[in-house]
């Protein structure tokens, strides 16, 4: 009986050995998403509304502005 109950205790260990291990792995296999924000759009709070981002963005970036 007290061997059984060794076994099941090994067993129950082992899976959740497992289990953290997998859990450990997982952000290491997530892939890390990256994007390229335009440095008008990260100076909004300073430009401000819309005609003034637009300006801006006629200004500086003169190949996307004209492409849209």
């Amino acid at each position: 009986m007290a061997d059984i109950e060794e076994e099941l205790l090994l067993q129950a260990n082992l899976f959740l050995l497992l289990v953290l291990k997998r859990r450990q792995r997982q952000p290491q296999n997530r892939r890390k998403h990256w994007f390229w924000i335009r440095k008008i759009f990260m100076k909004r709070q300073e430009l401000g509304a819309f005609p003034t981002l637009v300006r801006e963005l006629r200004v500086s970036d003169r190949e996307n502005f004209f492409s849209i």
